[in-house]
């Protein structure tokens, strides 16, 4: 019966993986976000804001692995401060977006958005404190947990924060290639400035999403 808790382990490790993956693959204000920005400006812009999007997000994980999350939900005021820094930025980020030329001309024009774009709007996010917050509290809990069971876990997350960033950014570079007439571009843009901005609302007003 030794054998028992390794199983265990390993079976609470998979759902953990199998809950870090609809939280991170579901659509937010930063997967909205890393598509809406390679549609506007193409895959190969978009690295730096992606780069930056992926670190601040693992930076967020981090900090709740740590038990930071806390300061969150123990702070009603913090947690505002935050959610009005972020939806000022997803607004800004929308006009961006909404007013990008299309694809073959943003090298003439328009400046996509770099690599502290990525980490303003991922580590401002409270959407992403809260939910990978509330996975970890989901399994055993930080503090508790044994320390090779922690390393797993943020393994984990590191790897599906990568994919879904790469996956959505790959998602967005394949609107691009399809926007070839300016006024489709224009079109598709402010369709994804829409859904960003819905985001920022459903992220602020949960119980109207």
């Amino acid at each position: 019966m030794q054998h028992l808790p390794f199983d265990m382990a390993g079976l609470d490790l998979a759902g953990f993986a199998l809950a870090g993956f609809a939280v991170t693959v579901s659509p937010g204000p930063t997967t909205i976000a890393m598509t809406a920005v390679a549609s506007a400006f193409g895959l190969r812009r978009t690295w730096a804001f992606l780069t930056g999007s992926a670190v601040g997000t693992i930076a967020v994980m981090l900090a709740v692995a740590a038990g930071l999350a806390s300061l969150l939900t123990g702070h009603p005021a913090l947690a505002a401060g935050f959610a009005v820094l972020s939806a000022a930025y997803i607004l800004y980020l929308a006009l961006r977006i909404a007013t990008a030329p299309p694809p073959r001309a943003a090298s003439a024009g328009a400046t996509p958005p770099g690599i502290v774009s990525g980490l303003i709007l991922a580590t401002t996010n409270p959407k992403a404190w809260l939910a990978i917050g509330a996975l970890f509290g989901g399994a055993t809990p930080p503090s508790t947990a044994p320390m090779a069971d922690m390393v797993a876990r943020v393994t984990v997350m590191v790897v599906l924060i990568t994919l879904s960033h790469v996956t959505w950014a790959l998602a967005g570079a394949g609107f691009a290639r399809l926007l070839r007439q300016p006024l489709v571009s224009r079109i598709v843009n402010l369709i994804l400035a829409a859904l960003l901005v819905a985001s920022m609302v459903m992220m602020l007003w949960p119980g109207r999403g």
